[in-house]
């Protein structure tokens, strides 16, 4: 049984924004058994940056930590990538692995709503992994009040049915239950999604940049794109569309 932790990152809903081109979905997929053991490892790693007294207060947002915002302003460059690398690796030690699915925003000609499409996309990947393997798996997602009716709805349809976009779907009978959505506060496993996904996206918009508009690199695009490498280690399927 797994259990499969998503996160979004570049939400503009229908509004196509340069600054956020890529609307991603990502997935962490994780054994049940190794959830308590992740979340210990979580907390001991948010030692290395939080006080003592509030390290369970603390939630991990990828965007907050390299920004340097939030809870991480204070917090020098150096020792905010530590506990992210030390996050990351915990992947390879529970043998978590990851998936996502993604839409370019500019380049669709969809008329979905973005996060519909790369949910699709992203329960299509997942139904396939998880039937090579005989599974069965759990969504359980960050909280999002704009786009979680229609997800909970859509998986529904999925299940009975399939995903008919381009042609007809096979039921998805391995993910099971509906899509739990939780508070990322009070999950160590969700917040390592959001990490997970935020540079995942990050990167991908950097490659995009660098390709289509020949922006200049700069020093901080390998760190970002050494922390990509290591999140694609345990990558197991993915999907840019429309590309």
């Amino acid at each position: 049984m797994y259990l499969v932790y998503t996160d979004e990152a570049g939400n503009t809903g229908l509004r196509k924004d340069p600054d956020q081109p890529i609307h991603m979905i990502g997935a962490l997929i994780v054994e049940a058994s190794q959830v308590q053991r992740i979340n210990e490892d979580v907390v001991a790693a948010m030692r290395e940056v939080a006080p003592e007294q509030e390290v369970h207060d603390w939630e991990i947002h990828g965007a907050e930590i390299f920004s340097g915002k939030g809870r991480f302003r204070e917090v020098p460059p150096g020792r905010r990538i530590a506990p992210v690398k030390a996050l990351l690796g915990l992947l390879t030690k529970h043998e978590a692995v990851v998936g996502y699915a993604a839409v370019d925003k500019f380049a669709s000609k969809a008329k979905l709503h973005p996060h519909e499409l790369a949910f699709g996309l992203l329960a299509e990947r997942l139904q396939d992994w998880l039937d090579e393997r005989q599974s069965l798996g759990l969504i359980i997602a960050d909280e999002n009040r704009e786009v979680q009716k229609f997800v909970i709805a859509a998986m529904r349809r999925y299940q009975l049915a399939g995903w008919n976009f381009g042609g007809r779907g096979a039921p998805m009978s391995r993910i099971i239950d509906t899509v739990h959505f939780i508070q990322s506060v009070d999950n160590r496993v969700l917040q390592l999604a959001d990490l997970a996904t935020y540079f995942l996206c990050k990167a991908q918009r950097l490659r995009d940049d660098r390709a289509l508009r020949h922006r200049a690199p700069r020093r901080v695009d390998d760190v970002i794109f050494a922390l990509d490498e290591t999140i694609r280690e345990r990558l197991v399927f993915s999907r840019l569309f429309p590309r």
